[in-house]
């Protein structure tokens, strides 16, 4: 029985203070937009928008304003409910095809850190960048040694081996100054 599971996912682009902003932003356009058909004469009734600008400002306000005023406010907010329809981004890699098992990135990049700290030659590793579709890893070799580009890649490839174990994620091993 290999049921296939939905990824890991981070939470939605946009969170419930746009939603809230945009459900606003539709509740006056859709009042600026009644009030504009009611000025032109389009639908029976009197605006209500203009009497709340008069009492706010003592400015007349003309329909074609109120009309032009919930369209752009429409506008912005089905521009600010967009990201909440985009599906949200993956914050797990499956393992193998059936996708029962999940890992982060950052742990894959701990696996890799791990592998790289064990290997002959390297004095320090710094702090892993995991970024979506690699892993990189600074590492500082002792200073004696005669050949830095060889533990360099000697560390890649015990770091490549440790995480292919679970993933085929990228790992780059770079190599940082010694400062004496």
């Amino acid at each position: 029985m290999s049921a296939r599971f939905p990824a890991p996912s981070a939470r939605p682009a946009a969170t419930g203070t746009v939603q809230l902003v945009s459900v606003v932003l539709l509740v006056v356009a859709a009042l600026a937009v009644r009030d504009g058909a009611a000025g032109l004469g389009w639908v029976s009734g009197s605006p209500w928008l203009p009497t709340l600008a008069d009492r706010l400002d003592g400015r007349q306000v003309t329909a074609s304003v109120l009309l032009a005023a919930g369209i752009v406010a429409a506008a912005i907010a089905v521009l600010l409910l967009l990201p909440a329809l985009r599906p949200a981004r993956r914050t797990h890699r499956a393992v193998g095809s059936d996708g029962l098992v999940w890992v982060s990135p950052r742990a894959l990049a701990a696996l890799a850190v791990a592998a790289v700290d064990r290997t002959p030659g390297v004095l320090e590793v710094g702090r892993a960048t995991v970024k979506r579709r690699r892993v990189s890893i600074p590492v500082t070799v002792l200073p004696d040694h005669a050949d830095p580009a060889s533990v360099r890649a000697a560390a890649e490839a015990n770091a490549r081996a440790a995480v292919a174990v679970l993933d085929d994620l990228p790992v780059v091993v770079t190599l940082q100054e010694v400062s004496a």
